[in-house]
């Protein structure tokens, strides 16, 4: 039989490091919490931890036992959540990871789809950065995400759906508004505004000025996309954003221009838990995300291109 509190003990034990400190944070006494410890001890026949001054660091067997502990009371949490929504809405539930460029562009249109085909299922979106996201797939707290793919990593699965391009977005009275498209290196010496250092977009973007010698000035940082628009839209300087994320936040004194010389592209997909099967809730939501982001980004096999991989919005 699994001994949920003694894992519980174990896991709070390894998140503070000290028998008191997971005492005070499960709201025990420390001698209640030690002997927690030593009946799952007992029980696996090993000792979890060594004693290192006033603190614990784990033993070989603890170090073993971690993963396998950690997944286990994150799933047993993730079936009472869903116990709990049946019994507080009367339906199941699911949790959707979701870019914040995304949850704007396209979450929108697939979830009113979604809820009048299935008003009994309730949704709860985790718009967040994509290392957040990943980290909620992976600990089961998302059933799977729409994310911007790279990759892969260990336990993840990935389903691409899509390519996205990245486009400048300049003010309507800037020079370089009226072109069609623009290479890379006449951006050199223009103010772009860059989105802060959690973006995987800015990251892409990096690596292309690194691997192709562009000295770009990235004049200014902000946290969100809608400030990069919005200082674009001032006249504050240029911002490069994904296609989607352009259509989304189109205002009159904005002008998109497609940039070249590569055309770089962000891999959209499904991320998603090896080996864990989606609830036939998920799993319908999954597949209309997927039609949803086939239709709006259609393959166009354009050549050239370089592709990027992972992070934030």
């Amino acid at each position: 039989m699994i001994d949920a509190p003694g894992l519980a003990a174990f896991l709070t034990v390894v998140e503070t490091g000290t028998v008191h400190a997971a005492a005070i944070l499960l709201g025990l006494s420390q001698p209640a919490l030690t002997r927690r410890l030593q009946r799952l001890e007992a029980a696996l026949g090993v000792a979890l931890f060594v004693r290192s001054g006033q603190r614990l660091r784990l033993s070989e067997a603890g170090q073993r036992l971690l993963p396998q502990a950690q997944a286990h009371l994150d799933g047993l949490n993730q079936a009472l959540d869903a116990l709990r929504d049946a019994a507080r809405y009367g339906a199941a539930s699911v949790t959707l990871g979701c870019l914040a460029t995304l949850s704007v562009s396209v979450l929108p249109g697939i979830l009113a789809e979604y809820a009048a085909a299935r008003p009994q299922v309730r949704v709860r979106v985790l718009d967040l950065t994509a290392r957040e996201i990943e980290q909620a797939v992976r600990d089961g707290t998302a059933d799977f995400a729409l994310a911007m793919l790279g990759v892969p990593e260990p336990g993840l699965t990935q389903e691409v759906l899509a390519t996205e391009p990245m486009v400048l977005l300049a003010p309507a009275r800037h020079p370089i508004a009226v072109e069609v498209s623009v290479d890379w290196a006449g951006l050199a010496g223009l103010p772009l505004i860059s989105i802060g250092p959690q973006s995987a977009n800015r990251r892409l973007l990096e690596s292309v000025q690194a691997s192709r010698g562009l000295a770009l000035e990235w004049r200014h940082e902000v946290q969100r996309l809608s400030t990069a628009v919005a200082l674009v839209a001032a006249g504050v300087g240029l911002t490069v954003v994904p296609q989607l994320a352009a259509r989304t936040h189109a205002e009159p004194d904005i002008r998109t221009v497609r940039l070249t010389g590569p055309t770089v592209m962000r891999r959209l997909g499904v991320l998603r838990r090896a080996g864990t099967p989606l609830s036939a809730a998920a799993d319908a939501l999954r597949r209309l995300c997927a039609r949803e982001l086939r239709r709006l980004l259609p393959e166009d096999g354009s050549e050239g291109s370089e592709e990027g991989a992972g992070g934030e919005a």
